[in-house]
């Protein structure tokens, strides 16, 4: 019966939410030069691929100087989802 409810519930995922392993996220302007993304439970590296392509598409002006996460510290306990930081600067720069 668990092995039965497992699988049910693996496959329920997959067919409602597998978009979210595969579908790039929409970057928050949080300051100045500094975008927040919330990257879903489950996404994987297409995810942060496309994400980042889809920010320099829509971002021609500026250039990606660094990406980092929240520290330890500062994460919600029940997070279950990765929060990601970009930092720009100028193109010209």
């Amino acid at each position: 019966v668990l092995v039965s409810a497992t699988t049910g519930s693996i496959f329920k995922y997959n067919t409602d939410h597998f978009n979210r392993r595969t579908t790039p996220l929409h970057a928050v302007e949080v300051g100045d030069h500094l975008y927040k993304v919330s990257f879903p439970f489950l996404g994987g590296s297409t995810v942060f691929e496309e994400t980042l392509r889809m920010f320099k598409d829509a971002h021609p002006d500026e250039r990606i100087d660094h990406i980092y996460t929240v520290p330890n510290p500062l994460r919600l306990k029940k997070a279950d989802a990765l929060i990601f930081y970009i930092a720009t600067e100028d193109a010209a720069s």
